[in-house]
């Protein structure tokens, strides 16, 4: 969802066959995507960080509280990953604005959307928050302080995230990276550093949240300093097309569901000892995943100009999901290399069962073709496949809820699951593959 954002074509373009006759088109044309390049390397390098933080705290905690804090940071993401419909129109809404009536009235929209989140957000966070603790600690539900925190944390997510759209959308791009950037280094640095001083995972959730809060609330002061328009309220159109993202947002969000569903259903059903185990062993796939999210993140606007030419994309389409499983088995392969001389270093990491680990690499080569999958859906306007995931992740929390609570266990059942459900796909889309992408010809531009 995040890529369609980021790789929209410009509001103002309404004559394609300039991008393609003129320099001037062409200028255009590469501007966008060395600009893509930017937000895409800007991107990247913000879960360099985040995967520095989960490094650091498995330094720091012992086994059982590296999976609790891992476990919740995963939480943490697929609970904001719902609020990209909002972003997502906010964006487009901005940049329209920006494009047809002037960057004093985009600006206002965006200034607004943030003291709006702000404004309501606070106190119904604070009141779920206390709610959650209150129930959590009766229920006998350990680290009731995280479940307060959660819901806050996830609101200061939404405001940094609404600010470097609105950044985006009016086209200042360095100031989204910036603050992304910003973001995630503030909360690595202040979550290891409460880690270290107290050892308690609930202060390494704080560290994401007053992270997050500084980096916004500088922003949002830069922000504050761009002219603006007067109204104080935002138009009922602003959010008109909420309605029609929400399954764009409800297939990508089953994605991030999926892609930490084991690690949930493992806080749910093991052990604290095999918790810590199975998080360490996870932690170097996960980042494969993340890692060839620049595949799709390329995809999408070749897709969208061939559709607009007329033009089948069922080999583009093939060729994106071959890298991503390509580069996953590279990166497999790479781990099944160096992680015995790495556990050997002074870098290694506590708790990893090399066994586990290699068997969640074979499920992130299924998951990073999966992600180019539902990401190519969505910028076609389909959900089937998208929307079909609900299916594995019943499947697996019920057939996890009824099996060995185990790390081994759940790590080949996670495997088996992901990898039935994107053979199963294949099939299908074999059978009738000219109704998702059209007919698949040869030729490739």
């Amino acid at each position: 969802m995040k890529s369609q954002l980021r790789l929209g074509t410009d509001p103002r373009d309404h004559c394609r066959g300039v991008v393609h006759e003129t320099s001037a088109g062409l200028n255009v044309r590469h501007s966008i995507i060395r600009r893509s390049a930017g937000v895409t390397s800007a991107f990247l390098l913000g879960h360099v960080f985040s995967y520095a933080l989960v490094f650091g705290a498995n330094q720091i905690l012992d086994p059982g509280g590296f999976g609790l804090l891992y476990a919740t940071l995963l939480a943490i993401t697929v609970l904001h990953s719902p609020t990209t419909a909002f972003t997502f129109v906010l964006g487009r809404r901005i940049a329209s604005e920006n494009a047809v009536g002037g960057r004093e009235e985009a600006v206002r929209i965006g200034w607004l959307a943030v003291v709006y989140c702000v404004k309501y957000g606070t106190p119904l966070a604070l009141l779920v928050g206390v709610v959650l603790a209150v129930v959590g600690s009766r229920l006998g539900i350990e680290a009731w302080q995280i479940l307060f925190l959660l819901p806050a944390t996830v609101l200061t997510l939404v405001v940094a995230e609404v600010i470097r759209v609105s950044f985006q959308s009016l086209l200042l791009f360095i100031r989204a990276s910036m603050l992304w950037l910003t973001s995630q280094g503030a909360q690595v640095v202040l979550s290891l550093v409460l880690l270290a001083l107290s050892g308690r995972v609930w202060a390494g959730v704080l560290g994401v949240l007053l992270g997050a809060a500084l980096a916004s609330a500088a922003f949002a002061g830069l922000f504050a300093t761009i002219p603006r328009g007067q109204r104080v309220r935002l138009d009922a159109s602003t959010m008109r097309n909420v309605p029609g993202a929400i399954p764009l947002v409800l297939a990508y969000s089953l994605f991030i569901l999926m892609n930490s569903l084991d690690m949930l259903v493992g806080y749910w059903l093991l052990p604290r000892p095999q918790l810590g185990a199975y998080a360490a062993s996870a932690l170097l796939p996960k980042a494969v995943v993340t890692a060839t999210f620049a595949v799709s993140q390329v995809l999408v606007p070749v897709i969208v100009e061939q559709k607009m030419d007329g033009l089948a994309v069922g080999v583009s389409v093939f060729k994106a999901i071959a890298m991503a499983a390509g580069m996953s088995m590279a990166a497999a392969a790479f781990l099944w290399l160096t992680t015995p001389f790495l556990q050997a270093t002074p870098l290694a990491i506590r708790g990893l069962d090399f066994t586990v680990m290699m068997t969640l690499a074979a499920a992130a080569v299924a998951l990073s073709a999966l992600r180019v999958i539902i990401v190519v859906e969505g910028a076609m306007q389909r959900y089937a496949i998208g929307l079909a995931q609900s299916i594995p992740i019943v499947l697996f929390i019920a057939l996890a809820a009824n099996g060995e609570a185990s790390a081994d266990h759940m790590a080949t059942l996670y495997t088996t699951v992901v990898w039935v459900f994107l053979i199963g796909t294949a099939a299908i889309f074999l059978l009738l593959r000219s109704g998702l992408f059209g007919p698949i010809r040869s030729q490739d531009p």
